[in-house]
């Protein structure tokens, strides 16, 4: 009897790591193929911000990929899910048929939620799979993705309210003429500070960290034309943050600085 009960355990293990096998296998190709997708939504989007978001998730995408073909031992054959690809398929007609560049934003925009709440459901399904299993490092990916996707979820929507459906009273985008100007003053201020610093030619590549007036350091640069009692502080930080529609990472932050003391710096 112990015997037939051992046989029927070992049939059940078998069929649970095929079943978690299928699922993780599954997962992996959802995001191969979700990371593709995304560097095309980001191609077609309109909306700078928008377009950055969209390249920030498929390099996620592309990395829980990875993450999660390692994690396949012994490796098994998955196929993406037909609700994704379908979903996918349907952000790709959009860009054939509609022809207003915001509404194809808001449209592609409706399309990543839509994935990104999927995925953070699929991950969330093959959690307990995982824990079954005792396998440690698929339960760590697959915690990390739903935390991941879900900010993703969120990064989208404030996108959508403050540069697609709404936008601050002051976030206005400047006349391309101002705007160019803008550059040009850049321009010359970072050649003064590339002579002075002695970086040549052949230097360049070591220093790219001149100011670009991209969607961050314009955010700076206005908000410091609007918010003209504030000074540049945690608080500032923390208040600006709460405002900006895109991904506020090191990088977008540091730009974001970088364009609140140049406009105090040409508006003093």
């Amino acid at each position: 009897m112990s015997s037939e009960k051992g046989v029927t355990m070992s049939k059940k293990l078998t069929y649970m790591e095929d079943l978690v096998g299928s699922e993780i296998a599954s997962l992996a190709n959802d995001e191969a193929l979700l990371a593709k997708a995304l560097e095309r939504f980001s191609s077609a989007a309109s909306n700078q911000v928008l377009s950055e978001t969209f390249q920030y998730m498929a390099k996620e995408s592309a990395h829980y990929a990875e993450q999660l073909a390692q994690g396949l031992s012994p490796k098994v054959p998955g196929s993406s899910r037909d609700s994704v690809k379908g979903i996918i398929e349907e952000g790709q007609k959009l860009l054939k048929n509609v022809g207003d560049p915001l509404l194809a934003d808001v449209k592609l925009l409706a399309v990543a939620q839509r994935l990104m709440g999927f995925q953070v459901a699929a991950y969330q399904a093959a959690l307990p799979l995982s824990r079954i299993l005792n396998r440690s490092a698929l339960v760590l990916v697959c915690q990390a993705a739903v935390e991941s996707k879900t900010r993703s979820v969120q990064d989208l929507q404030s996108v959508g309210l403050h540069h697609l459906y709404w936008r601050a009273s002051w976030w206005n985008e400047e006349p391309n003429g101002t705007w160019e100007r803008v550059k040009l003053a850049l321009k010359e201020d970072w050649e003064k500070t590339k002579e002075h610093l002695g970086i040549h030619a052949t230097d360049q590549e070591e220093h790219k960290d001149a100011p670009q007036p991209g969607p961050a350091f314009r955010y700076g640069y206005g908000a410091a034309l609007h918010y003209r009692d504030l000074e540049w502080n945690e608080e500032t930080i923390s208040f600006l943050r709460s405002h900006y529609g895109g991904v506020w990472n090191e990088r977008a932050g540091k730009q974001i600085e970088r364009g609140w003391l140049y406009s105090r710096e040409k508006h003093a």
